[in-house]
């Protein structure tokens, strides 16, 4: 009996797994994001949990014409506006601020991730 409800729950976890994109992104609205800006395809795009089965790959728009040369291949801290709802793991992010992000002492375990600071209705 055990071993049966076991091997249940293992498979609905291997079907069903809840991943980043789902759990955090359901709202669109401003958020403050932690990655890494990449170029993919020409595109600058910003990586967050890179090399997990959660990682996200966000395309930046650059509305502010800001320079994004100096960031790349780095660890930033990105203030934007996401619109649409995220799916399939990639989304897109108009940039209002970025700088390098400097991780904590204090808290050095504490990588990337996003926190929504207010919430907009989505196109």
């Amino acid at each position: 009996m055990f071993k049966n409800s076991t091997l249940i729950l293992i498979f609905i976890w291997i079907l069903f797994p809840q991943t980043a994109e789902s759990r955090y992104f359901s709202n669109c609205g401003t958020y403050k994001v932690i990655g890494v800006l990449k170029i993919k395809r020409n595109r600058a795009i910003l990586r967050i949990f890179e090399d997990s089965r959660s990682e996200i790959d966000l395309r930046v728009k650059n509305p502010n014409n800001l320079d994004l040369k100096i960031y790349m291949d780095k660890e930033v801290s990105l203030s934007g506006k996401i619109q649409k709802k995220i799916k399939n793991y990639g989304g897109e992010i108009s940039v209002n601020e970025i700088e390098l992000n400097v991780p904590d002492p204090l808290a050095p375990n504490k990588g990337h991730g996003f926190w929504l600071k207010q919430t907009h209705s989505c196109k």
